[in-house]
């Protein structure tokens, strides 16, 4: 029970985490000053929404590594912009979730890249963390020192993976803004005829005519 408690208590405060330091790193790049106040009531503005993503996000990655590898790799990286989506643009859940695969068509090389690198570097700096208070543990003896050396490493890595993401969003998003519009092709115009009378009568005629229909002359 008191597993279940903090695993859902480190969820939150993740989720949490993420969209406020999302919400000062698109302000950063957007060259306005950051507001940790307005990002808190955004965080909670978005709270439900957030949660969502993140529990569907979660199931989708985790049936998907049950299921083969493959399939959570490709759910993680195409949903991996889900959360810097609607922190910044204020989507909904489900909108997020489309605008997050339409950002990462075609890009899927480079977020497994990025998402590999982040998750090594969790990978070693818990290793660290875990080193760091085994040794410690040696001449404190304590089991409380070990948490605080845990928990102080994971601390410090964790704000990369919004940080990194937020600048795929807007790296993804830039590049998609510049990229140049298809060129218009020029409409085919067909040369102007000059109006065509019968001379006898003043009948206006097709261009082609041979005969007058008003007067029956030839042309």
């Amino acid at each position: 029970m008191a597993f279940s408690i903090s695993i859902l208590i480190i969820w939150l405060i993740t989720n949490f985490g993420n969209s406020i330091v999302i919400g000062c790193v698109s302000e950063i790049l957007e060259g306005r000053r950051v507001e940790i106040t307005k990002n808190l009531k955004l965080t909670f503005h978005l709270s439900g929404r957030l949660l969502m993503v993140s529990l569907v996000v979660g199931a989708l990655v985790v049936l998907g590594f049950i299921l083969l590898i493959f399939p959570g790799l490709i759910m993680a990286i195409i949903f991996s912009l889900s959360t810097p989506v609607m922190v910044i643009e204020r989507l909904g859940a489900l909108d997020s979730l489309r605008r997050s695969k339409e950002m990462s068509d075609n890009m899927w090389w480079k977020i497994f890249l990025l998402l590999a690198a982040l998750f090594a570097m969790f990978v070693l700096s818990y290793l660290v963390a875990e080193a760091l208070s085994i040794i410690l543990y040696r001449y404190y003896r304590q089991i409380l020192v070990r948490h605080v050396i845990r928990i102080l490493l994971i601390t410090l890595v964790e704000p990369l993976y919004p940080i990194s993401i937020t600048h795929l969003y807007y790296g993804l998003r830039w590049r998609r803004m510049a990229r140049p519009l298809p060129s218009v092709h020029e409409e085919r115009y067909l040369p102007i005829q000059e109006a065509k009378f019968c001379y006898y009568c003043g009948q206006l005629l097709p261009y082609d005519a041979l005969y007058c229909p008003n007067c029956g002359r030839r042309l």
